[in-house]
């Protein structure tokens, strides 16, 4: 017994743990879970096998008291499936074509280099002796070098290097960061690149997330974090290739194009392409975070982003769609007058068709999102434009499922790619798929580690009646589009930016006597669309 004679206690080391508990008394470090997704990470033969022996061992289909004589087959279901070919990438004078979902920037330039940058300043949040002044200034020599091989247009003058502590300092750092640099350069900087640890840790992640909340919505510049787990990185060519695909995308440049007339559809008709998304936060009491994306060009470079907030209900419908998409398409319209000069009074000529890629949302809610959503699309289509009613498709795109889908003979390259998964464009769409949705599997990415996910589509509703190849075919392409990657995705571009605006709303929420509240992105981003790469 112990002490005050209310409970037992027992020895520690007569107690043992019983296995396959689940442990949610705190969040694990950033270390902890990435050791347990690398342990989680099979490669595609060993998935396999362990299905087919979880299948066996747990279920116990062929033991069960009260079967009937049937008989279940243990082994995985054998399907049909082909794969389509990849997209060529164009990028300045140059015409790339992926290699099982992968290509690189050797040699070629970004199609659109954004402003020119030549107001930057560099802000490091550690002591001198974790990152010396001599290996930043090498660094950014490195960048920039990389930026104008790429094509891009930045001035040669070696910006400042500030070292500031975080620790305790909150948003008030950020700020003297800024003001720091706009009193050194005598002027707004363009940009500001901020060097922090790497090591994923609390104050590390409320760094990030403070950073980003006071640059993107209280003072309106751009930034660009560079997270440092080893030094080696910086001395890394294709690190610095990936930052100039971001700050060029930033500075409002465009790092490849896809052909146009596979962005086209086979009418010839031009396609405004959306991508829509919603997250829920873990507290009952916090608010949900909508977004909805949207192409700005026939290319669909350049994207803009809108999202708010919405009381949490457990729902997956973005109740005020209809005010994003008219948001969208003025500012579709704002970014076609300024390209194409044309006089304020000019009509812009709004596309025919739409096509909508959203995500969030499960199977048993497909028919509530549909029934709320679609309408309030057309009645923003027609408030925005007396006459406009845009053809429109209405997908949802997931990946939070447990399918799989393993190649036959994973030696055969023919099926299978060198760490034994389906080829990129692998397509499923019988047997596996619903008996009377629209639906299908497509293997869009290469996976580096473990077993690929193929993400799952579903058409609910189609004016434009496609048939399903060119759908597939074209959600197949839009995959190639991600303009930060130099590798396929495995959910269309679209889909991907809502996901990204989702999350870096999510880091503006502050609140404000009580109340929760989620501010604009400040105004001076506005001819940035892609600030949020």
């Amino acid at each position: 017994m112990t002490d005050d004679d209310t409970s037992i206690a027992w020895p520690v080391e007569f107690c043992k743990i019983i296995e396959g508990q689940r442990y949610s008394n705190k969040k694990l470090s950033g270390k902890q879970r990435g050791e347990i997704i690398l342990l989680a990470k099979f490669k595609p033969s060993i998935n396999e096998q362990e299905t087919i022996r979880g299948a066996k061992e747990i279920l116990q289909l062929q033991n069960d008291p009260t079967g009937v004589g049937m008989k279940v087959d243990p082994n995985l279901a054998k399907v049909d499936a082909r794969v389509i070919k990849s997209t060529d990438v164009k990028y300045a004078g140059k015409i790339m074509k992926p290699n099982n979902g992968q290509w690189n920037l050797k040699d070629v330039k970004f199609v659109e280099s954004g402003e020119r940058l030549e107001f930057w300043h560099v802000v490091i949040f550690e002591q001198s002796k974790w990152m010396p002044k001599g290996e930043v200034i090498d660094f950014i020599e490195n960048l920039a070098r990389k930026c104008e091989s790429q094509g891009m247009s930045i001035a040669r003058n070696r910006p400042e290097i500030q070292y500031l502590q975080y620790y305790n300092k909150g948003p008030n750092v950020v700020k003297q960061a800024y003001e720091d640099a706009r009193d050194i350069l005598r002027r707004p900087p363009q940009l500001i690149i901020f060097i922090i640890p790497g090591e994923k840790s609390p104050i590390n992640t409320e760094l990030y997330e403070t950073i980003k909340r006071v640059m993107d919505t209280e003072i309106g510049c751009l930034s660009q974090c560079v997270s440092v787990d080893s030094r080696k990185n910086f001395r890394s060519p294709q690190y610095c290739a990936n930052l100039a695909m971001k700050i060029n995308l930033k500075l409002g440049g465009v790092n490849l194009f896809l052909p146009e007339d596979k962005l086209r559809l086979p009418s010839g008709e031009e396609v405004l392409f959306l991508g829509a998304d919603v997250t829920h936060p873990k507290d009952k009491n916090g608010k949900s975070i909508c977004a909805v994306v949207g192409s700005l060009d026939n290319q669909a470079g350049r994207f803009i982003t809108k999202y708010q907030d919405q009381e949490r209900s457990g729902k997956e419908e973005i109740l005020e769609i209809d005010k994003l998409i008219k948001e969208i398409l003025r500012e579709y319209c704002d970014y076609q007058k300024r390209r194409s000069r044309v006089k304020n009074n000019e009509v812009i000529t709004l596309p025919p068709c739409i096509i909508m890629y959203r995500d969030g949302v499960s199977e048993s809610q497909f028919e509530r999102v549909l029934r709320w959503e679609l309408p309030k699309i057309r009645e923003a289509c027609r408030l925005f434009r007396q006459g406009y009613e845009p053809k429109i498709i209405f997908s949802v795109v997931g990946k939070r499922h447990h399918t799989r889908i393993f190649p036959v003979d994973p030696k055969n390259r023919m099926e299978a790619d060198k760490n034994g998964n389906c080829l990129v464009g692998t397509i499923v769409d019988k047997k596996i798929t619903h008996p009377t949705l629209n639906d299908f599997y497509l293997q869009s990415h290469f996976a580096n580690q473990g077993t690929a996910r193929p993400s799952h589509y579903t058409i609910l509703h189609d004016d434009i009646k496609l048939t399903i190849d060119e759908f597939q075919g074209l959600s197949n392409t839009l995959c190639y589009n991600f303009q930060r990657s130099t590798s396929s995705v495995s959910i269309p571009a679209p889909t991907y930016y809502a996901h990204l605006t989702c999350a870096r709303a999510k880091m503006y929420l502050t609140t404000h006597r009580g109340n929760i509240y989620l501010p604009n992105v400040h105004r001076n981003l506005k001819n940035y669309p892609m600030y949020f790469m």
